[in-house]
């Protein structure tokens, strides 16, 4: 029975991602029970009540031009057993809302509890980095820097998962920003310092000017600093 509550409460949840890539409000509207709440346990300003001040916010929010891509949906765990965790990457305008490094892509989390069939209450849980690895497929200096890369956030404790995302073709490499294989990215940003001001974007091996000297792969110190929110030097 339990495995049976989650499987329907996870298609709820992936039924409300696909509207919401779609930024089809009406559908959102739809899955949403009368009584729904949208806000930290504690009740704030922002706080939603009711199915249509919910659906309200989420029609500000995808009218303002956010975009939003669906990263993974699981079932809650301990949060419970009616609850689905909903892993989001969010594109914010450029006069949105930007994170603490100046970037306007985030990582959001969402628990969602389900009850027959409608989604009653939505909130706002801690949220991974967003860690986006580039590469071309062959690249061995990614293929070195990626165990490197997982061993470090080991050490720093960080259990975040590392998106990988493959640039096939010169038109991905320009849709991507791509400066090169390997390029890293933390919650929307590339780690290494200046690289905002570059546009050379091509499938093409990247050098990094590191305090050690020219190397295939981004500064452990560059990754720190990313991770903890401010530049490098």
């Amino acid at each position: 029975m339990n495995a049976e509550v989650a499987a329907d409460a996870v298609s709820v949840v992936r039924s409300l991602a696909t509207a919401l890539v779609a930024s089809d409000v009406s559908s959102v509207a739809e899955l949403l029970a009368e009584d729904v709440r949208w806000g930290p346990p504690d009740d704030t300003p922002q706080t939603c009540h009711g199915k249509t001040a919910v659906a309200r916010h989420c029609e500000q929010l995808l009218r303002s031009g956010v975009v939003i891509e669906v990263l993974d949906i699981e079932p809650g765990g301990h949060l419970g057993r009616d609850v689905v965790v909903l892993h989001l990457k969010v594109a914010w305008p450029a006069d949105g809302d930007v994170t603490a490094n100046g970037s306007n892509v985030t990582a959001q989390r969402l628990g969602l509890q389900v009850q027959d069939g409608l989604i009653t209450d939505i909130r706002d849980l801690p949220a991974d980095h967003l860690i986006e690895l580039l590469f071309f497929e062959g690249c061995p200096n990614h293929e070195t820097f990626l165990p490197r890369l997982r061993a470090l956030l080991d050490d720093l404790g960080i259990r975040d998962p590392i998106r990988t995302i493959e640039v096939p073709t010169e038109d991905a490499a320009r849709a991507h920003r791509f400066l090169g294989s390997p390029s890293l990215r933390i919650d929307g940003k590339d780690v290494e310092p200046g690289a905002e001001d570059r546009d050379d974007y091509g499938l093409q091996c990247r050098l990094y000017r590191t305090p050690d000297g020219t190397r295939g792969a981004p500064a452990n110190q560059w990754v720190r600093d990313a991770l903890a929110g401010h530049e490098s030097r």
